[in-house]
């Protein structure tokens, strides 16, 4: 007899990271469902990159019989907190977040996905004051409600055991920005010769020169395409002198490895849709 049973568990998934977990968030029952948990000696327990919810099954013959009978109509309701002020950044959520809406996660219309599409986007949201019981002073940024229903989870494993525990997953896409080094040559000493190389085939740079709001003369190189963010780039540029144009130079390799885009870093265009992030190189 199994002392406990995984019933389902909650996964967060991020393009961003690279071993593709996702630690941003931390989960908390709901009021209700915390004292219905508490009833049936279920716990909500922390996982690296999940959560899962174990119930405590010892003394019981047939525990999911049981459980079934007490099931009907009923709704596990959790808060999702983020941990990380970056998230929006980094991955590809709309900026512009509207303070009367919120993420809504449910499983009434996917086995697995908790999320309406691919990835979580503004189609998942919902209007604040269409959540019952919403917690208007909750001490934490809650990024959203994620809604168990008990009896499509039922259906989910059919009353197996060994179908257990049943898997929800939260997808987030990672953002794609245009890349802008901005180099300045402190002492004017390549004036128009450095180039940007390395990377895939398909990532190149334009060039131009203009001078940012110090006065100080910046060589601006941007990707031709948007680039992924990654917590571990796997495609690195370094910025070197172009011997071709510059037949004087002795030195060819000016910066081995240039940074990426710190997550603090997004912009948009003034005007449009489009993002870049801006590293600044000084030389």
């Amino acid at each position: 007899m199994a002392f406990s049973l995984k019933l389902f568990k909650i996964n967060f998934y991020n393009t961003y990271y690279k071993e593709g977990v996702c630690h941003d968030f931390s989960l908390i029952p709901a009021e209700e469902s915390q004292q219905w948990m508490e009833r049936y000696r279920m716990k909500l327990v922390a996982q690296p990159g999940y959560f899962e919810v174990c119930w405590l099954t010892a003394n019981l013959t047939a525990p999911l019989q049981c459980l079934q009978t007490k099931i009907a109509e009923k709704k596990l309701t959790f808060f999702l907190i983020l941990k990380n002020p970056y998230l929006v950044n980094f991955s590809a959520l709309n900026i512009n977040q509207e303070e009367a809406k919120t993420y809504y996660f449910h499983n009434l219309r996917d086995p697995a996905s908790l999320q309406g599409e691919e990835y979580v986007s503004d189609a998942d949201k919902i209007p604040i004051n269409k959540v019952n019981n919403y917690p208007t002073k909750p001490g934490k940024a809650i990024f959203g409600i994620v809604d168990i229903y008990l009896e499509q989870w039922w259906k989910a494993h059919k009353g197996v055991e060994e179908k257990l525990p049943v898997n929800y997953n939260i997808r987030f896409k990672a953002r794609e920005t245009t890349w802008r080094y901005c180099v300045i040559d402190t002492k004017q000493r390549f004036k128009n010769f450095m180039k940007i190389v390395g990377g895939q085939k398909d990532n190149h740079f334009t060039t131009r020169t203009m001078t940012n709001g110090r006065g100080e003369k910046m060589h601006v190189f941007e990707s031709t395409k948007p680039l992924p963010w990654v917590d571990k780039p796997d495609h690195f540029f370094s910025l070197e002198i172009d011997k071709a144009e510059d037949r004087s130079s002795q030195k060819k390799l000016l910066i081995e490895t240039l940074p990426p885009p710190a997550v603090d870093s997004l912009k948009r265009e003034v005007q449009g849709k489009n993002f870049y992030s801006e590293i600044f190189i000084y030389v």
